[in-house]
């Protein structure tokens, strides 16, 4: 299949030679050309969106910084192929809603790269949680650490705070328990950027989830504990699990069939929209409907 990959940052790249990996013709598009792309075999760079689109690609992935997925995305609802954008889908609800509102009009497909819904620890948690075999979920913990230092050396446009970075977090919460009400936040900045984030999230169901975001940590760590009336069920992280996850998640959209739609990401846009809002207040935010 024809693929054209937009935007060759680290995970464009990584995208492009899982999508060769799959046995699929991949091009790219980014302004740079051939200098931004290290990663082997060389693959075709087209400088302009345009002449990335002139080629007909049959399925399109939106690598972009993350303030650019809605316009970029909303140019390439013009090839009238499914697209893939990574995550999160955009920064701003009410835009993302019309650009999926958009998209459902013309039966364009939206998939976005939450990648840690396709590995198999984490599906064996979400079937436990949703099956009722720990009961009825009272609460839930997530937690991810790491040094936001390589993040200092980054261009500015690709630079983000730890809330946005570990929003794979705030969609396994969502995935797992529901639609969230109101959050209440806090987060350390510098720069701008977050480097720690902390919070309290009340679900429609009323369960309750708490989240740990730590950009200044010496090592990297990642869980999830999900507590129910009958057991508690925990899940860590494995790298190599990760890497195996990206082409899952790849394969699955190119066969129709994504880990995560447009629409299921929309409530984790929704939820950081409010946890960026609770961190300015201290107060308890509503979830934008």
């Amino acid at each position: 299949m024809k693929t054209l990959v937009i935007g060759l940052g680290s995970i464009g790249a990584r995208h492009s030679v899982n999508l060769m990996k799959l046995g699929h013709e991949v091009k790219a598009v980014d302004p740079k050309g051939d200098a931004c792309f290290t990663g082997t075999p060389i693959i075709d760079i087209f400088v302009t969106l345009a002449d990335g689109l002139a080629w007909m690609p049959e399925a399109i992935l939106v690598c972009t910084p993350p303030s650019t997925h809605l316009d970029v995305g909303t140019q390439c609802l013009a090839a009238q192929v499914p697209l893939f954008i990574e995550k999160p889908l955009a920064e701003c609800p009410i835009r993302a809603l019309d650009f999926l509102r958009e998209a459902d009009r013309q039966h364009i497909p939206i998939a976005v790269g939450y990648q840690m819904r396709a590995i198999e620890a984490r599906r064996h948690l979400w079937r436990t949680v949703t099956s009722g075999a720990i009961g009825t979920i009272y609460a839930a913990h997530a937690e991810f650490a790491f040094s936001m230092e390589k993040w200092r050396k980054a261009p500015a446009t690709y630079r983000s705070g730890i809330i946005a970075e570990a929003s794979h977090e705030l969609d396994q919460l969502c995935w797992m328990l529901g639609t969230p009400y109101r959050v209440i936040a806090a987060a350390d900045t510098d720069d701008d950027q977050e480097r720690l984030g902390l919070g309290v999230i009340e679900f429609e169901s009323g369960a309750r989830a708490t989240f740990h975001l730590d950009g200044l940590a010496p090592s990297y760590r990642r869980s999830l504990t999900i507590y129910g009336e009958a057991g508690t069920e925990h899940v860590g992280f494995e790298h190599i699990d990760n890497d195996h996850a990206y082409q899952k998640e790849l394969g699955a959209w190119l066969d129709g069939h994504p880990y995560c739609t447009g629409r299921q990401a929309l409530e984790t846009v929704r939820l950081l929209d409010a946890i960026m809002r609770s961190r300015l207040t201290g107060t308890w935010v509503k979830v934008l409907a």
